[in-house]
């Protein structure tokens, strides 16, 4: 873990889950999209979405259950336990670019 590996502010910069993984440093932004990329190219259907929680923004996954990956380190979050709030959401089509739906 690192402090910032990615900018959540910044898609345009985004790694390919190739160059994420081979990057070797994950911050807590990284960690939420190598989730994303992780489910999306085992064929799960989720959307990643940028967020913030309590005064940080970072990346999180939304599961099609309504439950949260990366809201707390290593433990799935039920939507409605969570506080949060949602700046951005994105599809897997909407990062095509980057993961190949």
């Amino acid at each position: 873990m690192v402090n910032k590996s990615i900018d959540p502010w910044r898609e345009d910069t985004w790694p390919d889950p190739w160059t994420l993984v081979s990057s070797g440093e994950f911050c807590p932004s990284a960690q939420g999209l190598g989730m994303f990329y992780s489910l999306v190219l085992a064929g799960n259907d989720c959307k990643l979405i940028r967020a913030r929680i309590d005064d940080e923004i970072r990346l999180i996954v939304l599961l099609l259950d309504d439950r949260l990956l990366n809201y707390v380190d290593g433990e799935v979050v039920d939507m409605k336990n969570a506080t949060l709030e949602i700046l951005q959401i994105w599809t897997p089509s909407d990062l095509a670019r980057l993961v190949k739906v």
